[in-house]
This record gives C-alpha cells, sequence and structure tokens, in this order.
C-alpha cells in the first residue's frame, strides 16, 4: 500500500512528497507491486515494515536497518537524499548477507 502526501516548504517551488509505503515480508519475499519504490530526491520517506519470520532490512548505501519480526512491525523513516537506484536487502538469520535484493528503491532527481 502507498500513500503519497504532499508537504508544502516555506521556501522555494519544490515540493516535497511524503511516502508511506507498508512492507509486509512473507517467506522472505515482498509482493511484486512492492519491489519497486520510486521516490523523487527530498521526499520524505516512511515505511511500515512486518515480517511472518525475524530478521533485518536493510537499505544499503543510505546506511539504515531495522529489525523486525512476527507481531512486532517497525518504522523507518528517512529523507531520499542520493539519486540512483538502491538495494533493499533482507537478512533472515546470521551470515546471510548474500541473496538478491528483496527490492530496489529508486530515486530521481527532482
Amino acid at each position: 500500500m502507498l500513500r503519497r502526501v504532499l508537504l508544502l516548504g516555506a521556501c522555494g517551488s519544490a515540493f516535497a512528497l511524503e511516502s508511506v509505503v507498508e512492507l509486509r515480508i512473507a517467506g522472505g519475499k515482498l509482493p511484486e507491486a512492492q519491489r519497486r519504490i520510486v521516490a523523487l530526491q527530498g521526499d520524505r520517506l516512511r515505511w511500515r515494515v512486518s515480517s511472518d519470520a525475524p530478521g533485518e532490512l536493510h537499505l544499503h548505501a543510505y546506511r539504515l536497518a531495522v529489525r523486525v519480526g512476527p507481531g512486532s512491525p517497525q518504522e523507518l523513516a528517512f529523507t531520499a537524499a542520493a539519486t540512483g537506484r538502491f538495494p533493499l536487502e533482507w537478512h533472515a538469520g546470521a551470515g546471510q548477507h548474500h541473496e538478491a535484493p528483496l527490492a530496489w528503491l529508486e530515486v530521481r532527481p527532482r
């Protein structure tokens, strides 16, 4: 589920959006519709992450991570400052750090 909220700034003509995304990891995977998240540079992103198994979601390059488990959803909030295509990786257990990305964050220039 994706919800976008317009944040009005007092300065400049560019508008930043806040994107709220519910990421529901099941069986170590996300639904197909959530495997590519697109934002514009400067957007505020808020992800509500839940999983049916304990693990850690990493957004590499941004150096962000959140630990989640069954019945304990967590929130990850940040500003999409860097442009590019960044992998989201799910680490279900110790030493599991070389799997294919769970999803991709694409941040486009404003």
